[in-house]
């Protein structure tokens, strides 16, 4: 690739990254709360005024406006606009790792998706549904599109599907990868959730009735949505990153609890999802490097 269609290349990724990443703001506040993305239209939280079309351009807008609305002058948080600019540099690593190919358009919806999965995760402890049945579309379609481009289709006049082996057999069986990291990904942490649930479960009958477990579904379909994107291997790799991640994290909140006060450490939920999304990203872009710790992970059980 000639410098000056990657530098075209890299303006649009970081064009489009920033006007989806205004897209996204509005999932993450509207999603929880079960609000339709696209009715009513994009408007002051504060005194509800509907936005204009000078209000709405991403990053330079809020440069513009001094990080106030238009019309009340109440501040606009820094949120919006780092949501912005985090996704328009996502983009941009996108393209400059997968190029111009299709996998750039998949990896980059799945990007996207995870920022949401992330943020609401993070501010309420909810992950929307409809996030988690886009990034499992988004993998059907980008295996289905991986084999109408670069296989064509088999003599028989069907697609070409990947086989996998049954294990101490000499069977195998045809599915795509992104079925089969949804199935493993996804059934994998519904194991962990059904046995945590009860693991945890606390021994006073008066303490169940709020109980909920330390686990819920939306991490279950979060981990089917990554599997089906990355493939199950993969999306074990960013599991184990996402455990080393909430483990060192979790132990510098208590940590940090302890020392105001909270003689156990003891407070609010810490949410896994944004260490799943985080761990996600991070195998999209350095796979081949902690592929080495899933190995070294491995070889502990061997």
């Amino acid at each position: 690739m000639n410098s000056q269609l990657l530098a075209i290349g890299v303006l649009f990724a970081f064009l489009f990254g920033i006007t989806i990443g205004s897209f996204l703001n509005v999932c993450i506040y509207r999603l929880p709360l079960n609000m339709s993305v696209n009715f009513p239209p994009s408007h002051c939280p504060n005194c509800k005024h509907r936005l204009g079309a000078a209000d709405l351009f991403p990053l330079f807008s809020f440069l513009f406006l001094g990080r106030k609305c238009r019309y009340c002058k109440q501040p606009i948080s820094w949120t919006y606009f780092c949501r912005e600019l985090l996704t328009g540099i996502l983009f941009v690593c996108v393209f400059l790792k997968f190029g111009y190919s299709w996998d750039t358009v998949f990896y980059a919806l799945f990007t996207a998706g995870l920022i949401v999965a992330f943020f609401t995760d993070l501010e309420t402890y909810i992950i929307p549904d409809s996030v988690n049945i886009a990034l499992c579309i988004f993998g059907l379609a980008k295996d289905i599109t991986g084999i109408i481009v670069n296989s064509g289709y088999a003599v028989g006049g069907g697609p070409l599907v990947p086989r996998y082996p049954i294990p101490f057999t000499d069977f195998s069986f045809p599915m795509l990868p992104s079925v089969l990291g949804m199935l493993l990904c996804g059934g994998a942490f519904w194991l962990i959730t059904v046995i945590g649930y009860r693991a945890f479960m606390p021994k006073d009958p008066s303490e169940r009735e709020n109980y909920e477990g330390a686990m819920g579904m939306g991490d279950v379909f979060l981990a089917a949505g990554i599997g089906a994107v990355l493939g199950a291997r993969k999306g074990f790799v960013s599991f184990l990153l996402a455990i080393f991640l909430g483990t060192f994290i979790g132990i510098g909140v208590i940590a940090a609890r302890k020392r105001k006060g909270d003689s156990k450490g003891e407070g609010t939920m810490i949410p896994f999802g944004p260490f799943m999304a985080a761990g996600a990203v991070a195998v999209m872009f350095f796979y081949p490097y902690l592929c080495r710790l899933w190995q070294m992970w491995l070889n502990l059980f061997a």
